[in-house]
């Protein structure tokens, strides 16, 4: 009998127990940072979808070849963009919302980021036979010239206005004008295919500037009073580099590695073999996004409420595994699936890369949000400590093994870069506690 009323007594808990979830991820859901989160994620999801529908596209009208040097073009454009930008996106989070003069300072950060960006385009296609010897062919072509100084600006610009949507709170947005922009993309891409590398690259241009200026007029309709213009005021900028000089050595060095992989693949694996790193890696820049969309939103909610980081961490950290879970299995279960739409050389080649790289963002997502911490406090000795020992794993470790066992040894050596790190960061930060 007192077996039996034991038995009774876990029966009658269970509903209880599975009504407490319940109702701590409703908790959950209704928290300003996964709203916002939420907002940026769906952007991401559904221009993930457009984003496959893009890379289906080419991988079928043009050859791997011509889709591994488009993505060294598109990376190495992106690190010049980030570096154009002196991390004043950064510091536009941080200081937009208590500014006194908004146009001013989101001016000043356009413009900014757009002078850099043509200053260091120049100085990068004059030294490419250096640092990037399989793309020496774009300063044999004025027009290859042009498209690549304008991808680098355009996407240079439009970065600090993803930060603004995300200060003013209009992800939804967002979404509108990447939706725009993807969409212009593809539909570009076909019409333009006949014309080979230059008609991927074309139709990236085009989609970018499309995207900017249409949004842009949106912007002024939607926000009161919002009439940037193109002019850096002094006040600002040095206000903007009191701050942002360590969040630029620290972005650098963070997000220098993801925009490198895909050259170095290139150089030393050859075009096709960038083609395959390329879709893998694209499919695997989702999930990145998803972590970078809490981990932006908790930089945002921490900085307004500094003394309540620790809270907002562990929330931040519980919504994101709660996102990643799914995600994370599905691609270990299908993965060869998925790449089989692109072709079946991509499902072969692809694959493993992928699972590897899915694996990598459970450590990464607790990772990037013990950076954002340093990021709040200010404390920019560690993240930048943090962001180098993870360039040099991610880019000494993966280039090493890629060399002796081929692109799966980019994602090892990710991999075993993030769990040590967060075996080390875990010791001291512990949000749970």
């Amino acid at each position: 009998m007192r077996g039996e009323s034991t038995e009774a007594t876990r029966i009658n808990h269970r509903p209880a127990l599975l009504r407490h979830l319940i109702g701590k991820v409703r908790e959950l859901l209704k928290e300003p940072i996964f709203i916002s989160a939420f907002n940026l994620m769906t952007n991401g999801g559904i221009t993930a979808v457009l984003g496959f529908l893009f890379i289906i596209v080419i991988t079928r009208l043009f050859l791997p070849s011509d889709v591994g040097i488009y993505s060294a073009i598109i990376s190495a454009a992106g690190l010049l963009a980030l570096f154009s930008r002196f991390g004043f996106d950064i510091g536009l989070i941080r200081f937009l919302p208590s500014s006194r003069d908004p146009n001013g300072f989101v001016g000043t950060c356009q413009s900014t980021a757009l002078v850099g960006s043509l200053a260091l385009s120049i100085v990068f296609l004059s030294g490419m036979s250096i640092w990037a010897p399989s793309l020496s062919f774009i300063t044999d072509d004025l027009a290859f010239v042009v498209m690549f100084v304008v991808l680098t600006a355009a996407t240079a610009v439009l970065y600090i206005q993803h930060n603004y949507y995300i200060v003013m709170r209009l992800t939804r947005q967002l979404i509108f004008r990447d939706v725009l922009r993807d969409a212009i993309k593809i539909s570009s891409v076909v019409l333009l295919a006949p014309l080979g590398l230059s008609g991927i690259l074309g139709a990236s241009v085009a989609a970018l500037i499309a995207s900017f200026i249409i949004a842009n007029m949106f912007l002024r309709r939607t926000v009161p009073g919002y009439r940037p213009r193109l002019a850096i005021k002094g006040d600002i900028a040095r206000s903007l580099a009191k701050y942002s000089a360590n969040n630029y050595v620290a972005g650098m060095i963070g997000s220098a590695p993801y925009l490198l992989l895909p050259i170095l693949v290139v150089n030393i694996q050859g075009a096709e073999q960038g083609a395959y790193f390329f879709v893998a890696w694209s499919i695997a820049t989702v999930i990145f996004i998803a972590i970078d969309a809490i981990s932006t939103s908790f930089f945002a909610a921490g900085s307004q409420s500094v003394e309540e980081t620790r809270r907002i961490a562990l929330r931040s950290l519980k919504i994101a595994y709660l996102i990643l879970a799914p995600i994370v299995a599905c691609i270990l279960l299908f993965a060869p699936n998925l790449l089989g739409m692109f072709g079946g050389e991509y499902s072969v080649n692809s694959s493993d890369l992928l699972m590897v790289l899915a694996v990598c963002t459970i450590p990464m997502a607790f990772n990037d949000l013990y950076a954002n911490t340093k990021r709040i406090k200010n404390e920019m000795r560690l993240l930048i400590l943090y962001n180098l020992t993870m360039a040099v794993g991610i880019l000494g470790l993966g280039t090493m093994l890629m060399s002796q066992i081929g692109i799966i040894g980019v994602g090892i050596g990710f991999l075993l870069t993030e769990v040590f790190l967060t075996i080390v960061i875990s010791r001291k930060w512990k949000p749970w506690s």
